[in-house]
């Protein structure tokens, strides 16, 4: 949890366990630290919540470049 900003909120390091099990159990292959960045964006943005959803789209956006270039040069 070192990758989260916010770890002394425990509401939020409640979330983000919960999330991170449910991760684990079922969606193994998205990165934890994916989830942790995404928690963020969506913490730091709750007051704005079209600006969270932009940001967190440009990363999903960003993630899955890296994932395409990555596929690409195999």
């Amino acid at each position: 949890m070192e990758g989260l900003k916010m770890n002394t909120n425990s509401n939020l390091t409640e979330l983000l366990d919960a999330l991170e099990t449910i991760r684990l159990e079922n969606y193994p292959e998205i990165p934890k630290e994916l989830l942790e960045e995404i928690l963020n964006i969506e913490y730091e943005h709750q007051d704005n919540r079209s600006e969270g959803q932009s940001k967190t789209l440009k990363l999903l956006e960003q993630r899955l470049n890296q994932l395409v270039d990555k596929n690409n040069n195999v």
